[in-house]
């Protein structure tokens, strides 16, 4: 236990008491006094070389280990137990005993401590061999032991009898005390707590209290009792004996003491103090409290683990060489070294360090005291350094009078100038300085001679005559507070000055750059301070001029996440990319102002590196919140088109399915044989679906135009079949209301222009049917000539179309072309329509690159004049002009060329009547028509029936797949939508599955037949596209393409 064990066994060796301490741990006895070893007929190293099992008797040991009174002791520590205890003497007879034991804690080491023994022992009580009387013999006890104070009482406390050694111990006769009460003995604290407390007699122990002596002071008395009762169990005698402890109480209180400073010296040392093993790793036994405020570590981190660690590696083995010779004398020397903190960081200690050793003289421990010199080791660091900066500095160090003569210069000096210090030494400076300079030089050396440090550059004279820039700092020598010289040191500036000069001119044109861009542009150091910041940066961060200079402020600009969560302190993407040294670039983030305020910004983190070492970071952003708010208005846009787009496309599709029922149905019916109500009947049906079918492909078309989804195809155009198309489509109408109907054509027209005919007719046929609607008597006529504006390498038409009807009241033109919109009720009830017409007319016009208007006549009954322009060219191929304006017969055109129906054409019904044959007119053909939907599937039977065609129909497409494995088909009608297996993924598989030579035309049937859709379809295998609702014509069109096609396989 060291040198505090060799304390506790001089402090016990000496006692005047019989006082022991056992350990708790072992129940190893570590310290007795000479009169305690008596007792037991042991010499000291012999008790100590056991332990308190050894020598007690084996009926207590099992009750009274000192394991077990730690036990007891362990929650009640300021207590004691008392108890009686044999031991075996050496000789081999039992000593009685009577013990009160305290527990002692040590706090160190793990060890529970031990425990402290009073002893005292217990003689026997002689007692009278009488049959009708057990009473003591008294005078035989009062006559053996002078020592001890026997006394004998009543149940009450008054004193029958007291031993002589009365007179001895406590100065009173025995008459004196006889027949008073035993309390008026005791000091008044010690009665009142016998009295209060009911403890006038002990049965299971002793007392320990203060007795008054005759002379008035006090003596610590501790007293055992034996109590003699009659057999009824009464209290007749108490018996007493007292022993004069005085000497041990005020032992164990001097103990107590020093045991209390030890610890407080071992807790508040402003010292190290520390314990350790002998072992070449110095193991930590004890670290004191301390070791908190100058190491950073809790004792319990040290104490276990090796001290060897936490040294220094280039101090160990010093270290261990001053243990070592410690061992060898009596005073070893404090040493030096240097000692790692919890955080990483070293400090300087100065040991003392000393071994303790048992009392078999062999070491135990290593004790050592270190006290922290960190502050002291460093100031005799900096004198070292001061004299390396004089001696060694290559600048020029130079020590003046306050006259201004050189005291000493060192080599740099003599090297700045080419003088040897011994050709300076006591001349003035002036001779060194450039004549032009010399002035300023001396004023400044005169303010520093006054105490006022000064910075300063100059030039000197070299030896050889040239001309040295210098960089001059005088500081005046300051002796008990006197000014007593002037220290100068000079650096060589020339090449750097020039340097300066180039910097200042680059770094001029790099702030003309740095200020001219818009994007925000800020460095920092490597603690995040600002370093510079262009003039953007500063208005979008919220800075005035200069306010960002060595600001920290990259914690307050990006705060928070897109989301508006917050980054954790020193957490954010940017501070850590400005940390670890990353190049870091983000799209977006958000990055908060000075006032507040936060905007979206994208920003670019490049590390700066100077000669290889980090020096901080750049930062280049810019506010891109209007960017992002006009992409995600965009975004938005589209995804409400896209919804639209795709609402209309189902809607197509789900109207256009049971309209190609009706018109197919009614096209079969209208072939049958009817009567003429019957008749009559299927026009009505035929007008209606007609007229529906209509408004259908004009919302669609109107849903297509807005969304931006329409496409204009650049094809060639013979502009005398269309209008000969359409003025035929017209004509029947127009006789039906006795209408004069004619189509006017410039001669210089060419015959093939570029465009988009199926929307060029569209607004022809929309324009001329709203003419002959509107027009009850009198004549419609359709012009075209080419524009006089036209330029030299462009072609632009105007059309007219003009009739006689109604007219147009001028308060309503410019209603004429807005969505949704009639002139008035009146007239949509008389004529009808859905007032979209015109307007797709409108927007048609204008994607083909013209304009459309009406022309307003002086009366409203004159009619009107709607005209539209056509910015086109011819087409490159061959034509045949016409040499004369013609007026274009409808037979005579669509003998020439023939047009093909669209699908807003009004179609009448004798152009479907189909020959009931069977020799097909386009020859043999293996036809499977895909289709989910039933009526579908019956129309087109039913027409490739009277074509002379008997297909197979499959639901899906998975039927139509194995359909097509089982038979060689020509020619497959595939729906686009069906379950199971949709037409595309079908004609994938069947064009995958099928010979080269083997594959069958596929046609898709969709409703949705635009440019994209029919992509799609082309892409997936299939060779045509067929639009829903399903017409004769235009299944007449694809037999008529593909079957020679077919044939020719």
């Amino acid at each position: 236990m060291g040198y505090v064990l060799n304390f506790i066994q001089q402090l016990y060796r000496h006692a005047s008491v019989p006082l022991a301490a056992v350990s708790v741990d072992t129940g190893q006895w570590i310290a007795a006094s000479t009169v305690y070893t008596a007792m037991l007929g042991y010499t000291e190293a012999e008790l100590l070389s056991m332990t308190e099992a050894d020598i007690t008797h084996p009926d207590d040991d099992k009750w009274a280990s000192p394991r077990r009174l730690a036990e007891l002791l362990h929650h009640s520590p300021d207590e004691s137990i008392q108890m009686e205890k044999r031991y075996i003497h050496k000789n081999g007879h039992e000593v009685r005993v009577h013990l009160r034991v305290s527990l002692a804690k040590t706090g160190q080491d793990g060890d529970a401590g031990y425990l402290v023994q009073e002893a005292t022992v217990l003689p026997e009580i002689p007692i009278k061999q009488d049959a009708h009387d057990n009473e003591p013999d008294f005078q035989s006890l009062f006559d053996k032991n002078a020592d001890i104070l026997f006394s004998a009482s009543s149940a009450d406390g008054i004193l029958e009898g007291v031993s002589p050694s009365v007179k001895r111990i406590l100065g009173y006769g025995q008459d004196e005390m006889k027949g008073h009460h035993r309390a008026e003995f005791y000091h008044p604290e010690d009665a009142a707590d016998m009295i209060t407390g009911e403890r006038l007699y002990s049965s299971d122990g002793t007392i320990t209290r203060r007795v008054r002596h005759k002379d008035g002071h006090y003596l610590w008395l501790e007293t055992s009792f034996q109590i003699l009762r009659d057999p009824a169990g009464n209290i007749v005698r108490v018996l007493t004996l007292g022993r004069d402890v005085t000497d041990r109480v005020v032992m164990q209180k001097r103990l107590q003491q020093s045991e209390q400073n030890y610890k407080l010296i071992m807790d508040y040392s402003l010292d190290f103090i520390s314990r350790h093993k002998v072992n070449d790793e110095l193991t930590f036994i004890y670290a004191s409290p301390v070791c908190r405020a100058l190491l950073g570590y809790e004792p319990e981190e040290l104490e276990g683990t090796a001290a060897r660690g936490y040294i220094h590696p280039e101090d160990v083995k010093m270290v261990r060489s001053h243990l070592m010779s410690a061992l060898r004398v009596e005073a070893p020397e404090a040493f030096v070294f240097r000692f790692r903190c919890k955080d990483g960081s070293y400090i300087w200690f100065e040991t003392n360090s000393r071994y303790t050793y048992n009392a078999q003289g062999k070491v135990e421990e290593v004790i050592s005291i270190s006290r922290d010199i960190t502050e002291r080791k460093q100031i005799d660091l900096k004198l070292e350094e001061y004299k390396s900066l004089f001696d060694y500095n290559p600048a020029g160090v130079a020590s003046l009078d306050l006259d201004g003569n050189l005291l000493t210069a060192n080599r740099g000096q003599e090297i700045l100038c080419g003088y040897t210090e011994q050709e300076m030494v006591n001349n003035h400076f002036t001779p060194l300085i450039d004549p032009v300079d010399v002035e300023k030089t001396a004023y400044h050396f005169s303010l520093a001679a006054k105490g006022v440090p000064q910075s300063y550059e100059t030039g000197l004279r070299h030896r050889d005559g040239h001309r040295i820039e210098v960089s001059v700092i005088n500081v005046p020598i300051i002796l008990h507070g006197e000014i007593v010289g002037v220290f100068g040191i000079t650096s060589d500036i020339t090449d750097s000055k020039r340097y300066v000069e180039q910097i200042e001119k680059l770094s001029y044109e790099h702030s003309l750059i740095l200020n001219s861009v818009s994007e925000g542009i800020f460095g920092v150091d490597l603690e995040g301070k600002a370093g510079f910041m262009n003039p953007a940066g500063a208005k979008m961060l919220g800075f005035s001029a200069g306010e960002w200079i060595g600001q920290s402020f990259l914690c307050t600009l990006q705060q928070t996440r897109a989301d508006g969560s917050q980054y954790l302190p020193g957490e954010s993407p940017l501070m850590r990319a400005v940390r670890e040294g990353i190049a870091l670039y983000k799209e977006e983030s958000v990055f908060w102002r000075q006032d507040g305020s936060s905007f979206l910004a994208s920003y670019r983190v490049t590390p700066l590196f100077d000669k290889g070492e980090r020096m901080g970071a750049v930062i280049v952003f810019n506010d891109i919140t209007n960017e992002k708010q006009i992409i995600r208005a965009k975004e938005s846009a589209e995804r409400a088109d896209k919804a639209k787009s795709e609402f209309m496309a189902i809607m197509s599709h789900e109207l256009r399915t049971p309209m190609n029922g009706i018109i197919g149905m009614i096209e079969l019916l209208a072939e049958s044989q009817l009567d003429e109500e019957q008749q009559s009947y299927t026009d009505i049906i035929r007008q209606s679906s007609d007229a529906l079918l209509h408004i259908l492909n004009e919302i669609l078309d109107f849903s297509k135009i807005e969304a931006g989804k329409m496409v204009l195809s650049e094809d060639p155009i013979q502009i005398r079949s269309v209008l000969g198309g359409v003025t035929e489509l017209f004509s029947a109408k127009a006789a039906e209301k006795n209408l004069e109907m004619s189509c006017h054509v410039a001669p210089d027209i060419p015959d093939m222009i570029r465009g988009d005919e199926g929307r060029l007719r569209q607004v022809l046929i929309n324009l001329v049917g709203n003419a002959i609607k509107f027009t009850d008597a009198g004549k419609v006529t359709i012009s075209v000539h080419i524009a006089n504006d036209s330029p030299e390498n462009a072609l632009i038409l105007e059309f007219f179309v003009k009739d006689t009807g109604i007219g147009i009241p001028s308060d309503k033109l410019d209603q004429l072309f807005q969505s949704f919109s009639q002139l008035h009720p009146a007239i949509n009830r008389k004529y009808g329509g859905t007032g979209l017409g015109l307007s797709i007319c409108k927007k048609l016009v204008e994607l083909m690159g013209g304009s459309i208007g009406v022309i307003q006549e002086e009366e409203e009954s004159w009619g009107s004049t709607f005209y539209f322009t056509l910015k086109t060219g011819a087409w490159t191929s061959p034509v045949t002009k016409v040499e004369t304006e013609e007026e274009i017969s409808p037979s005579a055109e669509l003998e020439r060329s023939r047009p093909i129906p669209q699908e807003n054409d009004k179609v009448s019904l004798s152009r479907l009547k189909l020959p009931e044959t069977t020799v097909p007119r386009w020859g043999l053909l293996r036809i499977l028509v895909a289709d989910d939907h039933p009526v579908n599937r019956q129309i087109f039977s039913a027409i490739l029936n009277k074509m002379g065609y008997h297909p197979d129909v499959a639901v899906n497409g998975a039927e139509a797949l194995r359909a097509s494995e089982s038979q060689n088909y020509d020619l497959i009608f595939m729906d686009v939508q069906m379950p199971v297996l949709d037409g595309i993924e079908a004609a994938k598989l069947i064009g995958a599955r099928q010979p080269r030579d083997a594959q069958p035309v596929m046609i898709a049937v969709t409703a949705f037949a635009d440019a994209k859709n029919r992509k799609r379809c082309l892409d997936a295998g299939m060779q045509d596209v067929l639009s829903k609702p399903v017409l004769v014509p235009e299944l007449e069109r694809i037999l008529e393409k593909w079957s020679g096609h077919i044939h020719s396989l």
